[in-house]
C-alpha cells in the first residue's frame, strides 16, 4: 500500500510538472502575441487617426492656359495654326484649341473632393455703356468628379476645341437683327471646385475660374486672359485636433484592442496558476476564504479568553457563515501562526463559534 501511495505521489508530481511547463510555454506565447498586437495597434492607429498640431498650412493654386488658333485655307499663312499672343483675322479663324493646366499644392497631405468642367459664356453687351444685352452659358465638357486622398498635390489637364464661327455668327446675328452697337465675347473658363472632406485636417472650400476671353463680331481680335485666379496662395492656421483618416482602420483598431484584452486576461490567468504552484494547501484554503467572504470577515489582533464562553467548534467555514447569517455578528479572523494555523470565530452572547484551520490537518486530508 505504501509503495502504491509513493508511486501515485511521484506520478502526480510529474503530471503537475508537465502542466506547469505547458502553462509557462503558453504564457510566453501570450506575451509574444501581446507584443505583436501592440505593434499592429500602433500601426492601425497611425492609419486611423490624424493628429494635427497648431501650425500653419500653406496651399497654392496655379493655372496656365495655352491655345492655338487654327486657320481656314488661305494664301498667306504657311502653318495651319497661329500661337497665342498674336492678332487674328476673324474671317480666317476656323477653330481655337485651348489647353488648361491647373495645379493644387499643399504643404501637408490633404483630403479633398474636386469637381471641374469647362464652361463657355456668350456675352453680348452695349458698346456705349458695356451693360449686358444677352448672355448664355454652354457646357463645353462633362463635369469631372474626383478626389484627393492623403496627397499633397493635384493636377488638372484639360483640352477643349472652340467652334469660333458658331459663336461669332450668333453674335453677328444679334447685332444685325436688332440694329444695335454691341461688343461681344466668348468667355471660356475652367471651373474648379475644391470641397473639404471630413477627414481633412484643415477647412477648405475653394472655387476658381480660369477665364480666357475671346472677342466676337469684330474684323480682328486679340484673345486675353483673366489673371485674377491664376496664382493663389493662402496660409491656414491649424489647431491641434484628432480627425478620422480611415474608418476601416478604426474598426481594425477596435478589433485589435479586443484581442489584446482577451490575451491579457489569458496571461493573467496563467500567471495566477503559476503562483498557485508555490502555495501550500493551507494558504490556498485561507486565500479562498478571504477572497470569497472578505465583506463579512474582520481581522483581529487578539482573541478573547475561550474559557469565558461556551465554546462550539464547527467543522467547516460554511457552517460559520450560517451562524453569522443567523446571528448577524461578524466573523473574526485571527492568525495564530503564519502559513500554519489560524482561527475564524463568531461571538454571540455567551457562545463562541470556532472554525480552526490547521496546516497539518489539511495536508493529511489532501
Amino acid at each position: 500500500m505504501t509503495n502504491n501511495k509513493n508511486s501515485n505521489a511521484v506520478l502526480k508530481r510529474k503530471s503537475q510538472s508537465k502542466l506547469y511547463c505547458k502553462i509557462k510555454k503558453k504564457m510566453i506565447l501570450n506575451i509574444i502575441v501581446l507584443l505583436i498586437l501592440f505593434g499592429c495597434l500602433i500601426y492601425a492607429f497611425s492609419k486611423s487617426f490624424l493628429i494635427t498640431k497648431s501650425n500653419t498650412v500653406t496651399y497654392n493654386e496655379k493655372s496656365n492656359v495655352d491655345y492655338k488658333v487654327y486657320l481656314k485655307d488661305n494664301n498667306f499663312y504657311d502653318k495651319s495654326y497661329l500661337n497665342k499672343g498674336m492678332a487674328y483675322v476673324t474671317s480666317l479663324i476656323d477653330n481655337i484649341k485651348i489647353k488648361y493646366n491647373y495645379t493644387f499644392d499643399s504643404t501637408i497631405e490633404s483630403d479633398l473632393d474636386i469637381k471641374y468642367k469647362i464652361i463657355g459664356k456668350l456675352v453680348i453687351a452695349s458698346q456705349n455703356n458695356s451693360k449686358t444685352f444677352y448672355e448664355k452659358e454652354y457646357d463645353l465638357s462633362k463635369e469631372i468628379i474626383d478626389e484627393m486622398v492623403n496627397e499633397k498635390s493635384y493636377i488638372i489637364d484639360r483640352d477643349v476645341e472652340i467652334d469660333y464661327q458658331y459663336y461669332n455668327n450668333l453674335a453677328n446675328e444679334f447685332k444685325s437683327n436688332y440694329a444695335v452697337n454691341t461688343t461681344s465675347r466668348l468667355e471660356v473658363s475652367l471651373h474648379v471646385e475644391e470641397t473639404n472632406k471630413e477627414s481633412n485636417s484643415y477647412e477648405l472650400n475653394s472655387i476658381n475660374n480660369v477665364v480666357l476671353s475671346i472677342p466676337l463680331s469684330e474684323q480682328e481680335i486679340n484673345i486675353s486672359l483673366d489673371n485674377t485666379n491664376l496664382n493663389n496662395s493662402k496660409n491656414i492656421v491649424l489647431h491641434k485636433k484628432i480627425v478620422v483618416k480611415d474608418i476601416s482602420f478604426v474598426i481594425i483598431s477596435a478589433f485589435i484592442i479586443l484581442m489584446i484584452i482577451f490575451t491579457f486576461i489569458s496571461l493573467i490567468e496563467k500567471i495566477y496558476l503559476l503562483t498557485q504552484k508555490n502555495l501550500s494547501a493551507y494558504d490556498k484554503h485561507i486565500r479562498r476564504i478571504l477572497l470569497g467572504y472578505d465583506r463579512i470577515i474582520v481581522n483581529v489582533m487578539n482573541i478573547p479568553n475561550k474559557d469565558d464562553y461556551n465554546l462550539i467548534e464547527v467543522e467547516s467555514f460554511q457552517e460559520l457563515v450560517d451562524v453569522r447569517d443567523n446571528t448577524k455578528e461578524p466573523i473574526n479572523y485571527h492568525v495564530i501562526k503564519e502559513h500554519s494555523m489560524s482561527e475564524f470565530f463568531v461571538i454571540n452572547g455567551d457562545n463562541l463559534y470556532l472554525y480552526e484551520v490547521n496546516a497539518s490537518t489539511l495536508n493529511k486530508d489532501d
